[in-house]
């Protein structure tokens, strides 16, 4: 048997500090809408960066090759990504979709 705490039929790391009542099922979120915004606009900018790469290197140079093929695969791939990341899942998933996503990034 593990030697972690319990709480909330959970068992953590650490447990919480003295009155933080932990609730697993309806967390609270900070900066929930800060980040969306900022999700938001950090999506519209890269696209607008995707939509002027695509213009120069198709129609400009009118050249495909294998860098232009990966590079519209990961921008769908990344948005797929992006979308299911923002649905509602079993925290276990959710938890570790997050540690894949975070590892990518850095």
């Amino acid at each position: 048997m593990s030697n972690f705490p319990v709480v909330d039929g959970v068992s953590v790391l650490i447990p919480p500090p003295q009155g933080y009542v932990v609730n697993f099922k309806n967390p609270k979120q900070q900066c929930a809408l800060a980040a969306y915004i900022l999700w938001g606009s950090g999506t519209f900018v890269a696209t607008l960066f995707f939509i002027q790469y695509l213009y120069v290197k198709l129609w400009l140079i009118r050249k495909w090759d294998v860098e232009t093929v990966f590079v519209i695969l990961a921008w769908v791939l990344g948005n797929i990504d992006n979308a299911l990341l923002g649905c509602k899942c079993p925290s276990k998933t959710c938890f570790v979709r997050s540690l894949i996503h975070f590892s990518d990034v850095g």
